[in-house]
């Protein structure tokens, strides 16, 4: 009866120690996962950062663009009304140009002759 007490204690102990190692195993698996899963959540919190980062950025380079734009069409609002202003002027120059050629030929075919 010893030895089959013996026998069955040692079965016992043997299915405790077989059952301690899974455990074992377990927790470290669990262990590793929760660790994983920290790293992903840092990961993931750093790159919603960046992001956030990159949009403000763009955002601002935007509202630059726009800024420029808006420089521009001023600027060349100025230069349409520039020209509308000279423009008679111009006409006046060149009407007066063609007219002063041609009295010359006109000049020099009368001295020619």
């Amino acid at each position: 009866l010893e030895v089959q007490w013996e026998g069955e204690a040692a079965a016992v102990q043997k299915t405790l120690v077989a059952t301690q190692h899974e455990r074992d195993v377990a927790y470290s698996g669990l262990m590793r996962s929760r660790e994983d899963t920290l790293k992903l959540r840092r990961e993931k919190t750093a790159l919603e950062t960046e992001k956030h980062a990159l949009q403000t950025v763009s955002i601002a380079r935007l509202k630059q663009f726009e800024a420029e734009i808006e420089t521009r069409a001023v600027n060349v609002d100025a230069l349409e009304e520039e020209l509308a202003r000279v423009r008679p002027m111009l006409e006046e120059v060149v009407s007066r140009e063609a007219l002063l050629l041609d009295t010359t030929r006109k000049h020099h075919k009368l001295t020619d002759e």
